[in-house]
């Protein structure tokens, strides 16, 4: 997985835990230092204040009551606007704990929108939550995981209900058009020049516009996109290093693993090892 640095040490000291719950506010312009991915699900709920979020290929403007839903191996940012006091609740769990047909219906889609007369009732269950995560008895994960349930239904319910779905996104054409086609085409020679005339644009004003957009530099996104797609073969496919290197757009491995190693904290080979035990199997 690869976490911004704080949010692996605070998951990573609750892996006793099932379901981990984390609230944090802000005075002051904050954003994520480095995007992020990881192996499990995340829900974001915005208190109050103003984000901005970038996931997969959408930039979405959040506001009090808006939830952002991160499915497992999705990259993700958040970055502050003009309103930069902020309060946000997150909450992270692996999806064997709960019904894939509720998950899959849940995070079908990245943003949904309380309406103010329901917020008080979502904003009672994470104080529930994060009362529970801190008692020691064993009723504890009981109880968290009931309220996680509780949660996941009524987010399933808003998204069944039209009137109260919010996917609207914050748009940039040229740059979103941008990010779709690396998302689709990472394994071939793409540069910021190349990108930049494609859309008609100075180099200069792409990189810019890019950065603003996404939260991202071209560079930066470019090689995330493909490490993660690089770490889904991994874990499920016998291709050499050297082999899903090239696939995912590298053309020299060892660059490759410097570049993955920076982004998951370890070489593409102990990725393989540690999150992929089943290959052994496959050994004669």
């Amino acid at each position: 997985m690869a976490l911004q640095e704080g949010q692996k040490e605070f998951f990573e000291e609750r892996l006793g835990q099932r379901i981990c719950c984390e609230r944090k506010s802000a005075n002051a312009p904050l954003f994520m230092t480095t995007a992020h991915y990881h192996d499990f699900y995340e829900i974001y709920y915005l208190v109050y204040g103003e984000r901005k979020y970038f996931i997969d290929d959408s930039v979405f403007l959040l506001k009090k009551g808006d939830f952002v839903l991160i499915p497992r191996d999705t990259l993700h940012r958040t970055t502050f606007t003009s309103q930069t006091k902020h309060e946000r609740i997150l909450v992270y769990f692996p999806g064997r704990i709960m019904d894939p047909s509720l998950l899959g219906e849940v995070f079908s889609g990245y943003k949904l929108s309380v309406p103010i007369y329901k917020t008080a009732f979502v904003e009672e269950l994470f104080r529930k939550m994060e009362a529970e995560q801190d008692n020691t008895d064993g009723y504890s994960a009981k109880l968290m995981s009931h309220y996680l349930f509780e949660l996941l239904v009524f987010l399933s319910r808003l998204r069944k209900n039209v009137g109260y779905v919010n996917e609207d996104k914050m748009h940039d054409a040229h740059i979103l058009a941008a990010v779709k086609y690396i998302n689709t085409h990472f394994d071939q020679n793409l540069t910021l020049p190349k990108m930049a005339a494609m859309f008609s644009l100075s180099d200069a004003y792409f990189s810019r516009k890019f950065k603003d957009t996404t939260g991202f530099g071209f560079s930066e996104y470019l090689n995330y996109t493909r490490i993660l797609a690089a770490a889904k073969l991994l874990t499920s496919t016998d291709l050499s290093v050297m082999e899903v290197s090239h696939i995912c757009g590298f053309n020299d491995s060892n660059y490759f693993t410097v570049v993955f190693k920076k982004i998951n904290g370890t070489t593409p080979l102990v990725y393989r090892r540690t999150n992929r035990p089943l290959l052994k199997k496959n050994k004669k």
